[in-house]
């Protein structure tokens, strides 16, 4: 045997393996070591304790066994002989926790109408929700969270799971909690609400009959349930919600909430409902409306005044005749009609804004001729006005720029849009002069009111 051949040949007489390249890697969240190389049809053992060799070298937390690093390669191998990135070992996620949660005894929150069983059409008297309940009644259960558990990375570095989040119920009025059940419950018989994570019972006043002669004017620090009609000339002024089970005859009606009317309103000249929160009916008629929330029609708005913070919607109805504004959009299927009555439909306008402007002009006005009654003589009271006048002028400049911001919404129609009906967005206005077919969006463009 020569001298060469002696160097190639191992002291027993066999060639030693060939050295496999091969690359391990940490990945950047330590929770994983990457492998990659080029694997050979047969991988020799050789090659499996070489990695063994440098996991030691990185010192992690727990090896894996020679048979495991063998399968895992044999099966990157029968992908892509060239392997890479192929996750050798692994460390253990943290489990996260579960979250706490609020069990509602019953659903509270169903904006939605029953289904009539017999058509099996929609019931558009009857809402699906039920807020009324009885003192003793339960509202909720607070389900409590359950704590997750650690983790670690291939290190062994302890790696905890994020902290469940609190379950935010405070106890509003009218409600008390039983602290070893986590139960909430009624203490008093009233409506349900529930905001800004403070649960609590507005006490209800019911008319189990019409708001007229019998029951006179009604005036409750709460909730109104009237489970007749409202009729005319009857007021009612709540502080809360008001829910109608029947019609409402032209009347003045105050609700510091939800206006709430399974049947209709019927409105006359100097006749207003005012609503801090949504009016809801089946339709409107020469009504006047004052909201903070959206109007909600069902069928139709015919010849009446809405003015509202928010949207108005008879996105299956129509609009006829008055004058609907509404500062975040309206949606609906026809405005006008075919009779062409006189319809204006005004979005990005908020009718309260331009009360307190005009009161704010009101006011500089008065201090004005306050400032000129005056004789000039009196230093003081022109120094104390200039500055009231100051004021009062900033305070216009900000409503000012505030109206500007409100150009955003739009106007969407589904059906069509008859001639003489005006389209209003912000300070634009286009009044067409013959029938629009939908289903169109107007917006404001840089010509005005645009059409899409």
């Amino acid at each position: 045997m020569n001298e060469q051949s002696k160097q190639a040949v191992s002291p027993e007489g066999f060639a030693p393996a060939k050295q496999i390249p091969f690359d391990l890697k940490v990945t950047t969240d330590r929770m994983a070591i990457l492998y990659s190389g080029n694997l050979p049809e047969t991988i020799p053992v050789e090659h499996v304790d070489s990695i063994l060799s440098k996991l030691r070298e990185l010192d992690v937390a727990a090896l894996p066994s020679n048979e495991q690093i063998l399968e895992l390669l044999h099966l990157a191998r029968k992908e892509n002989p060239r392997a890479a990135a192929i996750e050798l070992m692994r460390g253990r996620e943290p489990v996260p926790p579960i979250e706490g949660r609020i069990e509602w005894d019953r659903d509270f929150f169903n904006a939605g109408f029953l289904l009539n069983e017999e058509t099996d059409n929609v019931d558009y008297h009857r809402y699906a929700v039920e807020k009324s309940v009885e003192e003793g009644d339960i509202l909720a259960r607070v389900i409590p969270p359950i704590d997750g558990h650690d983790g670690c990375d291939v290190f062994g570095k302890r790696i905890p799971p994020p902290s469940p989040q609190p379950v935010k119920v405070r106890v509003g009025k009218n409600v008390k909690l039983e602290s070893e059940t986590g139960e909430y419950y009624a203490s008093a018989s009233g409506r349900f609400n529930w905001k800004d994570n403070v649960l609590s019972v507005d006490i209800v006043y019911l008319v189990k009959g019409n708001v007229g002669p019998e029951s006179g004017d009604v005036t409750h620090p709460g909730s109104v349930v009237v489970m007749g009609d409202v009729l005319g000339g009857y007021k009612i002024e709540a502080s809360a919600d008001i829910d109608v089970r029947g019609l409402v005859e032209p009347t003045c009606i105050k609700a510091g909430g939800n206006l709430s009317v399974q049947g209709g309103i019927s409105g006359a000249k100097g006749q207003c409902i005012i609503a801090g929160g949504e009016v809801r009916a089946k339709f409107i008629i020469d009504a006047d409306i004052e909201a903070t929330g959206s109007v909600i029609a069902i069928s139709e708005i015919i010849q009446s005044r809405i003015s509202t913070r928010e949207t108005v919607d008879v996105s299956r109805g129509r609009i006829v005749g008055g004058c609907v504004t509404a500062l975040r959009g309206v949606r609906v299927a026809q405005i006008g009609s075919a009779t062409h009555v006189s319809t204006s439909v005004l979005v990005g306008r908020d009718y309260s804004l331009n009360k307190r402007i005009l009161q704010r002009l009101s006011e500089i006005k008065k201090i004005r001729r306050h400032l000129s009654a005056r004789a000039p003589d009196t230093t003081s009271f022109f120094l104390e006005m200039e500055v009231e006048l100051a004021k009062l002028r900033s305070r216009l400049e900000e409503l000012l720029r505030e109206s500007k911001r409100n150009d955003q919404s739009e106007i969407e129609v589904s059906r069509s849009a008859h001639s003489d009906s005006t389209l209003g967005i912000g300070r634009a206005t286009c009044r067409l002069s013959e029938k629009k077919s939908g289903p169109f969006r107007a917006r404001l463009g840089e010509k005005g009111v645009e059409f899409y």
